[in-house]
C-alpha cells in the first residue's frame, strides 16, 4: 500500500466522485436522475462516484449546468486527486539504489532540514521523495548522467562524489537573488580592485562578506558564501544569470584568509578573462592556461609582482621583516606568510599563530 508522508494511503485518498454523491444527496437526487439531467449514462455516473472514472472536462461542464458550480471547481478536484495521487505512488518508484545515495547525502540532507526545506525523518524513501523535489529530478540515479554544463579542474577524481557536487550546485543556484538588469560590467569590476582588496581589513567575518557582496552586486555579481560539504572539494562556483548577471560562490573548504582571497581574485580573473561560457565549478591543482592565467591575476592583484620579486629574492623572511612588507603592499601578513609557503620560501608550520582563519556563518 502506498503511503504519502502524512500517513495516508491510496485507498483513503478521497476522489472527486466522493463530492458528487454527497452533493446529489444533499439534492435529494439519484444517479438516475443526474443521469438524465446530464445526459451522461448512469452506469457512467456510477463509475465516476465509485472511483473508477475520472471527471472529464465535458462532464464538469455537464455538472455546471446542473448545480451550478463551475466546472473548474471539478476539473481543479479531478486535477488534485490526480497529484495526490501521483504522489502516493511515486513512493513505489523509490529504486534501492536511490535509497544507497541517500547515505552520501547526510550531510545535504541535514543542510535541508536546517532550512527547513525538507522534514526530519529516518524513512529513506520519504528522504528520496523529497530529494527529487528539491534537485529538480524524477530520480536521483539520473544525476550522474546529467549534462551541467560546467568546466572543471580537478587532479582526483576520486575525490569528487557526484550527488553531492550536483546538490552543491543545486545550493548554490537556490542562493541567487532575481537578477535585477544590471548586467555584468566589466570595466566597472577592473575599477573596483583595489576597492575589493581594501575590504580584507574589515574586523569582523560578517563585515567582509557584507561589503564583498554589496560592492559586486554593483557591479552586476551576485556573491555568495556557501557551506562545504565533503565530497564537493570545490572553491568556487561561477554562473551566468539572466540578463548577463553573474552568480559567484566561494566555498569555505579552507577558512584561511590568504587562500580565500587569493581565490576570490582567481574566479574574478575567470570573469574578466571570459572563461565562463554558462557554469563553471572550480577546483585546486590544475595547471591548463586558464588557471595559470588566473593564478597569476590574483597574484598580481594582490602584490606589485616586481616588489615581491624584490622581497622574496632577499631572504629575509623573518616576522618583522615580513609584516614591514605587507604594510608596503597594503595587504594583511598572512597572505605575504601564505605565499611564502606556497611558494616554499618557508615552512608551512612557521608562523602559524599569525594566520588568519575565518569563521564565516
Amino acid at each position: 500500500m502506498a503511503k504519502k508522508m502524512n500517513g495516508l494511503s491510496l485507498e483513503l485518498l478521497p476522489h472527486p466522485g466522493d463530492t458528487l454523491l454527497e452533493l446529489i444527496q444533499s439534492r435529494g437526487m439519484d444517479q438516475k436522475e443526474l443521469a438524465i439531467r446530464t445526459g451522461f449514462s448512469q452506469k457512467h455516473i456510477s463509475k465516476v462516484i465509485a472511483g473508477e472514472y475520472d471527471i472529464t472536462a465535458k462532464f464538469a461542464y455537464a455538472l455546471e449546468t446542473v448545480f451550478s458550480s463551475p466546472a473548474i471547481f471539478w476539473t481543479n478536484l479531478q486535477a488534485n486527486y490526480d497529484l495526490e495521487k501521483m504522489t502516493l505512488m511515486s513512493a513505489d518508484t523509490v529504486t534501492d539504489e536511490e535509497r544507497d545515495i541517500i547515505s552520501d547525502l547526510k550531510e545535504i540532507v541535514s543542510f535541508f532540514v536546517e532550512n527547513k526545506l525538507m522534514i526530519q525523518t529516518r524513512d529513506k524513501t520519504q528522504k528520496v521523495l523529497m530529494l527529487r523535489k528539491i534537485l529538480g529530478v524524477n530520480s536521483l540515479t539520473t544525476i550522474p548522467a546529467l549534462s551541467v554544463r560546467s568546466s572543471f579542474r580537478i587532479t582526483n577524481q576520486n575525490a569528487v562524489n557526484t550527488y553531492v557536487l550536483f546538490s552543491w550546485i543545486k545550493i548554490c543556484e537556490m542562493s541567487a537573488d532575481l537578477p535585477t538588469g544590471t548586467g555584468l560590467n566589466i570595466t566597472k569590476l577592473r575599477d573596483s580592485l583595489i576597492d575589493i582588496r581594501h575590504i580584507m581589513f574589515k574586523k569582523s567575518e560578517r563585515e567582509i562578506e557584507t561589503n564583498l557582496r554589496t560592492l559586486l552586486s554593483g557591479c552586476g555579481i551576485q556573491f555568495r558564501i556557501i557551506r562545504h560539504f565533503k565530497g564537493a572539494p570545490v572553491q568556487g562556483f561561477i554562473e551566468k544569470l539572466d540578463n548577463d548577471e553573474i552568480l559567484l560562490c566561494l566555498t569555505p573548504r579552507y577558512s584561511f584568509a590568504g587562500i580565500f582571497w587569493f581565490t576570490l581574485f582567481h574566479e574574478i580573473a575567470h570573469i574578466l578573462n571570459g572563461d565562463i561560457r554558462n557554469r563553471y565549478v572550480d577546483y585546486i591543482d590544475i595547471d591548463d592556461d586558464e588557471e595559470m592565467l588566473a593564478d597569476e591575476f590574483a597574484k598580481k592583484v594582490l602584490m606589485d609582482s616586481n616588489e615581491w620579486i624584490f622581497f622574496a629574492n632577499s631572504n629575509n623572511f623573518e616576522l618583522g621583516a615580513i609584516k614591514a612588507f605587507s604594510k608596503r603592499a597594503n595587504v594583511l601578513p598572512c597572505i605575504v606568510i601564505e605565499r611564502l609557503q606556497r611558494e616554499r620560501l618557508i615552512n608551512y608550520n612557521m608562523y602559524a599563530n599569525e594566520k588568519i582563519r575565518y569563521k564565516w556563518d
